[in-house]
């Protein structure tokens, strides 16, 4: 992912009123702005502070002006910009500042002949409109019926999120106890990638009572078609209390995947109930539109004083062909937001 989304190239004379508002009015949607008085200090070096610039933004903002046209300063911006949009195309997005065609034209004919927007009469909140259409994140929603759905227009999205390089659509976590030793683990997930350069995902398991942890698979799915995209799958750490898994992918295209990662563990039920008494928790740093916690048993005498929580409400046990299932969900899970679930065997 790129340091900034984008690079504002423009004329010293034009930061008042113009180009400092619309860089603060783009900082406060959470885009990441490379604009001088945000980016520099005192002794940095303007050549190579300009040229990280330009490298690490996914767009290069040109405040095109009569005061532009007499900078030698913002035509080698120009020319890096250019440079970028030959690799990018579409990089570069113009807007036209109290100029015309012919005063662009005259400058650059090439450049004049791009879509731009008009600063004429717009308000800073117009101008943000149509650059989001540009520079904003596709993302999914989920329907009442479990469908999931893009949005028809860009937007700002959480800077969480744009960090980690993903949205987390769907996340499902499942414990399957097979008695009170064995047991089987799956975290079910859909991300929305924002770059194909996301290459690999991780998922963690964790328990109380150490135990004999494996993973059984670890793979990751194109969404839509349900082709395998994984390649291979690492462990990171395996303690048996704590396992982290990473599974590596290749994506030739933005659309969701589909990431599963099963484990088989023993002592979970111990762990879950230890003294009568544990708990798991779970920080969400980013919004997420569902999210589940299950846990299925068989129908066994230690599991019949079983009882779940969520936040100390309690969670309705309900009989299914294999035994016992209690499941939970939530929709639209709020960044930091915690689900604390309980569980205990006391009667």
């Amino acid at each position: 992912m790129k340091d900034y989304d984008v690079f504002i190239s423009h004329a010293s004379e034009d930061k008042v009123p113009f180009v400092r508002e619309l860089a603060d009015a783009l900082s406060q949607l959470n885009y990441k702005v490379w604009y001088d008085e945000f980016s520099l200090s005192v002794g940095d070096s303007l050549r190579k502070s300009i040229d990280h610039g330009i490298s690490q933004s996914k767009f290069g903002i040109v405040v095109f002006s009569n005061n532009f046209f007499k900078k030698e300063w913002t035509e080698y911006e120009l020319d890096g910009l250019v440079q970028a949009d030959v690799y990018n195309h579409g990089a570069i997005l113009p807007l036209w500042h109290n100029v015309g065609y012919s005063d662009v034209a005259n400058f650059s004919l090439s450049l004049a002949n791009k879509v731009s927007i008009h600063t004429n009469g717009k308000t800073i909140k117009q101008i943000t409109d149509e650059l989001e259409k540009k520079i904003g994140y596709y993302f999914y929603k989920i329907r009442e019926n479990g469908e999931i759905y893009k949005s028809n227009l860009k937007k700002n999205i959480d800077l969480c999120q744009r960090e980690a390089g993903y949205q987390l659509i769907k996340s499902m976590h499942e414990d399957q106890l097979v008695n009170d030793v064995d047991s089987v683990t799956k975290h079910d997930c859909i991300i929305y990638p924002y770059s194909t350069d996301l290459n690999q995902f991780y998922c963690s398991y964790w328990q109380r009572t150490e135990g004999n942890i494996r993973v059984i698979r670890h793979v990751a799915y194109d969404y839509e078609s349900g082709r395998l995209i994984s390649v291979n799958s690492n462990i990171d750490k395996n303690d048996g209390c704590y396992l982290r898994s990473t599974v590596n992918f290749e994506l030739s295209k933005l659309s969701p995947i589909r990431i599963i990662c099963e484990v088989a563990s023993t002592n979970l039920f111990h762990s879950l109930t230890q003294d009568g008494y544990d708990y798991v928790e779970f920080n969400h740093t980013g919004k997420i539109d569902y999210f589940s916690y299950t846990v299925k048993m068989p129908k066994l005498s230690q599991f019949n004083n079983f009882k779940a929580y969520c936040n100390e409400v309690p969670i309705e046990l309900r009989e299914i062909p294999s035994g016992i299932e209690c499941h939970h969900e939530i929709y639209t899970v709020v960044p930091n937001s915690k689900g604390k679930y309980e569980f205990s065997l006391k009667s």
